[in-house]
């Protein structure tokens, strides 16, 4: 029935699915992956960006900076967004061994 079938020692067990295929990853690896992500995400948002203005300029300069800057600073908007997606991903890695 649905794909089970029962097996001895075990009540029901599920038979292969011969499409589906399971490449699991180790909670150190997917710790390491995901750490080297952020950190390079965080990166390279950073040097795209390069020196914003100070917190002490204009508005209109500011309002410049941005003007000449919007695709650096789009690039850094979405490399923080991934770097911080990888860095929860670090952290509930870390929060699940400890528990």
């Amino acid at each position: 029935m649905f794909g089970l079938k029962e097996q001895e020692g075990a009540p029901i067990a599920r038979e292969h699915a011969g499409a589906v295929e399971c490449h699991c990853m180790s909670q150190s690896r997917t710790l390491v992956v995901a750490a080297i992500g952020a950190g390079a995400f965080y990166l390279v948002g950073a040097v795209a960006l390069g020196s914003p203005p100070a917190a002490s300029d204009s508005p209109e300069r500011v309002a410049a900076w941005f003007s000449d800057h919007q695709n650096a600073a789009r690039l850094y908007a979405w490399t923080a967004a991934f770097g911080t997606l990888a860095f929860a991903i670090v952290a509930g890695v870390i929060h699940g061994t400890r528990s």
